[in-house]
Order: structure tokens, then C-alpha cells, then sequence
């Protein structure tokens, strides 16, 4: 079922109050007739990297078995403290929390002040999940080792005879490098039928006056090298490689994750 939403989204996202990626300084620096550039940035932009970016500490923690960092559950809220330093010696930060959690799906609003450890966010995601369409909302600023990231996002994600889909528009806008403005329809993703590499549908991006089109063609050329189409303003460019639809690699999932939570009640 294609999300209702979708349909009216305005691509660009236009918002009416501050985000993340405001006071990034961004420089449009985007070359998007590099195809290297075009490869890092549609990897980067997909819907399944911004959904695993928005609780990318919530999935690499140990936090489900330790106690740090701690779980607790408070007026219904799961609150999830940083500020301690496991066993391994892995330094933790900052705070979680998650309005409305529901273990079957993952659904709820995610809230992060500097949580994280060698990854860091600040900001709120939020899952909701209306006749077996999961639509996310990003608002997050994304701190890794140095790198800056501004993300603005809304996606959903939803199951058409066994195949993963995906749409999502949104902008992403990294500090030093730049801002693109992207649009992905119809991402459609089966590992049993190609571990490669999507399946079908496009991802659009904008920057610095220039267009691209990505239109991913697993369904007919699955092969290792990750290889889709892409188009430059209007003219077609032939094949790239590279393309693998997300950048945390193979078998990342949050969906499979957030369900598995343990809550640990405070007394």
C-alpha cells in the first residue's frame, strides 16, 4: 500500500520553523557531475540510510543486555541515559528518549540530546506505523568522529508481496561539503532476489543548480558491483557503480532491532 502522504509531499521538504540543518555551514561545493559525488550522495540519501541514521546509537549499543547505557522506563517514557563508560571502556553520552514506544513495530518519537558515543545526535525522529505503512519524520543533527550532518527527512516504508518499498524526500546537508535536496519513489529492495543492490524505482537529487536521477535495475542486472542508471540534467550518462542503496552496509536493521528492547523499570 503506497503511503497517502506521498502524494502530496512537496519535494523539498519545505519547513516553517528551524532545523537541523540551519547554521550548518554548507557550501554549495556539490559537484553532481562527478560521478563519484553522485554515488556517496545517493547512498547517502536513500530512505533506509536516514531511518538507520536516526537511531544509528540505539542500534550499535549494548544497551538491551548492560547498564550502559541504562534503559529505564518513566511515566510510560523509556528514558535512556548516556554518561557512563562500559566495560570495553567505550565512553557514552547525552540522553534518550522515547515517547510512545510500541515493542511490535518500533513506532514512537524518538528524542536525543547529544546521545551517542563515537556517533552522536541531537534531534527527534518519529515512527508511526497506519495500515501497515511505517512513515518516518527526521530532524536531526548527526555527529561522527569530527563530520557534521544535518538531516530534514519524512519516509515511509511498507511490503508489496514480499518486497521491501521505500519513498522519502527530504535534504541532507553535510558541514564543509554541501547541501542536496533529494526524492527517492518506489525503492524496492529484496536481498533473496538481489543482495546487491535495489530492485527498481529512482532517486532524485538537487544541488547547486544541477539534476541527477538514479533509477535502480536489480530486477533485471543484479550484479556485485552495486550498478544502476543515472541521468544529468535531462541526459542520460549510462551505468555507475557503487550504488548499494545504503551506506551501513548489508543486513542493518532497525526494524528487526527496536522490537527487542528491554525496559528496565525504574523503582
Amino acid at each position: 500500500m503506497k503511503p497517502k502522504w506521498f502524494g502530496v509531499l512537496a519535494f523539498g521538504l519545505v519547513m516553517g520553523c528551524a532545523t537541523a540543518i540551519d547554521g550548518l555551514s554548507a557550501p554549495e561545493d556539490v559537484d553532481l557531475r562527478d560521478p563519484a559525488q553522485v554515488v556517496s550522495w545517493a547512498n547517502t540519501v536513500s530512505p533506509l540510510s536516514i531511518a538507520y541514521y536516526a537511531i544509528e546509537p540505539l542500534s550499535e549499543s549494548q544497551f538491551l543486555t548492560s547498564d550502559c547505557p541504562l534503559t529505564t522506563e518513566v511515566d510510560g517514557e523509556l528514558h535512556v541515559d548516556g554518561w557512563c563508560t562500559t566495560a570495553d571502556g567505550t565512553g557514552w553520552h547525552g540522553t534518550a528518549v522515547i515517547e510512545g514506544y510500541d515493542p511490535e513495530t518500533g513506532d514512537g518519537a524518538y528524542h536525543f540530546v547529544d546521545f551517542g558515543s563515537e556517533v552522536r545526535l541531537t534531534g527527534t525522529a518519529r515512527f508511526e506505523t497506519v495500515d501497515g505503512v511505517q512513515n518516518y519524520w527526521v530532524d536531526m543533527l548527526r555527529e561522527d568522529r569530527g563530520e557534521r550532518v544535518g538531516i530534514v527527512y519524512q519516509g515511509a516504508r511498507w511490503e508489496e508481496d514480499g518486497v521491501q518499498v521505500r519513498d522519502g524526500a527530504g535534504s541532507v546537508a553535510v558541514e564543509g561539503e554541501g547541501t542536496v535536496h533529494a526524492q527517492t519513489i518506489g525503492q524496492r529492495r529484496d536481498e533473496a532476489r538481489c543482495q546487491y543492490e535495489s530492485l527498481a524505482g529512482q532517486t532524485r537529487m538537487l544541488a547547486d543548480g544541477r539534476e541527477v536521477v538514479v533509477t535502480y535495475d536489480g530486477e533485471v542486472d543484479c550484479d556485485p558491483e552495486h550498478t544502476a542508471h543515472w541521468r544529468l540534467d535531462g541526459v542520460e550518462m549510462g551505468e555507475i557503480g557503487g550504488v548499494s542503496c545504503a551506506t551501513m552496509g548489508p543486513g542493518a536493521g532497525l526494524w528487526a532491532l527496536l522490537p527487542l528492547l528491554v525496559v528496565r523499570r525504574r523503582r
